[in-house]
């Protein structure tokens, strides 16, 4: 296991998440989506991390782990998009409980099929983006699943963070 210390790493709110929903230009494929998903989180290592907690310091951290953490669900049945009221209820659904990071990932992805295309609901915990960085891997995402464009690995700036927590 690796630690990564930062200022980001806490409870303060512990239910903040948001999602992004896209359809893919690419026929369903519950394989593909689960390989995808493996390489976006071999790239980042937060895909990859749970939440950590030091009692002797009282700090939380993110703790890289060896494989993906991020929690794939395959819905069964067909959606008409990303406007379809199945989206949003899983969407609910999703962001309606606290998630313990401290056993599962940040990230959680509903996948159905939509036509001869692919919807994907993304729905990621503060703690692993924000914004822009959730919009990245939703680009990287498609862009795998649909171009076959290998994820970019995130830059590591381990050193930079552990030279500045203990």
């Amino acid at each position: 296991m690796e630690y990564i210390y930062t200022e980001r790493a806490h409870i303060m709110w512990p239910d903040m998440n948001f999602g992004i929903a896209e359809v893919l230009d690419r026929t369903f494929d519950a394989d593909r989506i689960k390989e995808v998903m493996r390489k976006l989180a071999a790239a980042h290592p937060f895909l990859c991390a749970l939440l950590g907690y030091q009692k002797e310091n009282n700090t939380f951290f993110y703790d890289i782990t060896d494989g993906s953490r991020i929690e794939i669900i395959i819905q069964s049945g067909e959606v008409s998009g990303i406007d379809d009221p199945r989206v949003m209820a899983e969407y609910e659904r999703l962001t309606g409980y606290e998630w313990n990071l401290f056993e599962e990932g940040m990230l959680k992805a509903a996948v159905w099929k939509t036509g001869d295309r692919t919807c994907v609901l993304l729905v990621f915990h503060h703690l692993l983006a924000d914004g822009k960085g959730a919009l990245g891997l939703a680009k990287e995402l498609a862009d795998c699943y649909v171009e076959d464009i290998e994820p970019e690995s995130a830059p590591r700036r381990i050193d930079f963070l552990q030279s500045r927590f203990p």
